[in-house]
Order: C-alpha cells, then structure tokens, then sequence
C-alpha cells in the first residue's frame, strides 16, 4: 500500500468510498485508505494531493471516523513540509487575485469649474383633456431616494395615471449634494415651470407639488423660499420633517 505509482489515484478512492452511501464497510473504509494515502503522502511533493487529503480529512470527520481524519490530516501535512510548507501558509495567495482586480476611484477635480444642468420631464394630456380655456392643472412631482440614488424616472403609477384625468406632470432631478445645491435645483424647476406655463398651456393658478421621502424634505423647504407664492398646495409624502 506504500507503492508511490497508486498515490494519485487513492485520493479519488477515498472519496468514493466516503460518498458512497451503499458501501456496507462504510465505516472501515475510511480508516484503510486514510492509512495508506497517509504513508504514501509523506514521500509526495504533490500539494494538490495534500489539499484532497484535507478534504477527505473534513468529510471522514462528518462520517464519523475520527481515526480516519487523523491519519488523513497527518498526511497531508507531511505534504506540506516536504514542499516547503509549515502548515500554516496559504498555498494559494490572494494576493494574487487582489492584483487582477481594477481599482475604481476619481482622481480629485476643481469643483469651481464643474457646471450642472437641470432636467425635468414634462407630460401636458391631450387637447380634448383641456378645460375650455385650453390650460390645464399641473403636478411638480420631487422623488425620493435618500440624496443617494434615484431620478426623475422615479414616478409613482398614480400619479402617472392622472395624466388621463387631465393633469400635466413634472418630474424633476435635482443634485445629490449638501444643502442648499437640491433645494436650489427644485426652486429653479418651480420658477421654470411658471414662466413657461402659457407655452405649455399650464394654468399658473394652479400648480402643486408632491414630494416623496427625501423629495418630501425638498417640497418642504419650499415653504420657506419665495416660490412658495406661486404654488397652489405642497402635498409630503413619507417626508422626515415634522411642520
């Protein structure tokens, strides 16, 4: 059982006769052939064979055969000496892996010379939708997000359905920065709006907005600015401020 050609197929043994639930030597078997890939370990430099005696060593010791998990761990570390190993050494660094992974960073910027353009989608209903003297209601809709993640895009289905009633819909992104970058983008939305509402056939006597989490926070802010004159109402959905 010492004979060096049969050492590369006795890991594959082991763990066939360790998976094999119908064997009826179950429980001895793990014992003989722990035994005989241990003696025929300590003359391997294989450490991939090591690494399948550790293995083996793991599942005899679920089966129960804690004989059979010392012997195979003894192996394999006769293994890891004989290759240069202590047994505490990583075979495999990760350093290796840490070099193939792409760094993602921003190399630092002048923010005195970054711009940011606003955008808002506008959504004015059908002619036949338009009360008699062709304008229509709108609805400023600020969306949530915690000033991490979101946009415009981020429209409830309710409120987009009131597009059908006659409703005109805006949605509008503003910039996740500290205060007051979003509250200006939001007061820059609500006087663009109102200066084009003839162009849009906007009724500027009434003109909402509904503010949702941390939109909410921004539609609230607005009670404090001068565009608050030029809104109807300020509905704050799930808004972290108490008024």
């Amino acid at each position: 059982m010492r004979a060096a050609p049969s050492r590369n197929a006795l890991p594959l043994l082991l763990c066939a006769a360790l998976s094999s639930a119908a064997a009826p030597s179950r429980n001895a078997l793990p014992l003989l052939l722990c035994a005989a890939l241990s003696s025929a370990a300590a003359t391997s430099n294989d450490t991939a064979t090591a690494e399948r005696i550790s293995r083996a060593a793991r599942v005899a010791t679920q089966e129960g055969s804690t004989a059979a998990a010392t012997m195979a761990q003894s192996g394999a570390t006769a293994v890891l000496k004989s290759t240069g190993h202590n047994g505490t050494q990583v075979l495999h660094p990760i350093k290796k892996l840490v070099q193939r992974i792409t760094a993602f960073y921003r190399t630092d910027v002048n923010a005195s010379n970054e711009t940011w353009q606003n955008h808002l989608d506008l959504y004015v209903p059908l002619p036949r939708l338009k009360r008699a003297d062709g304008t229509v209601p709108l609805v400023v809709f600020f969306h949530g997000g915690a000033f991490q993640h979101g946009g415009r895009v981020w429209m409830p289905s309710w409120l987009w359905a009131w597009r059908k009633r006659g409703f005109a819909i805006a949605s509008v992104d503003y910039r996740f920065e500290a205060y007051p970058a979003p509250v200006d983008d939001v007061r820059a939305a609500v006087r663009w709006l109102a200066g084009n509402a003839a162009r849009y056939g906007i009724d500027t006597r009434r003109i909402s907005v509904i503010g949702s989490s941390s939109g909410g926070y921004l539609a609230a802010m607005l009670l404090t600015a001068a565009e608050r004159r030029l809104l109807r109402s300020i509905v704050l959905l799930k808004a972290p401020c108490a008024l």
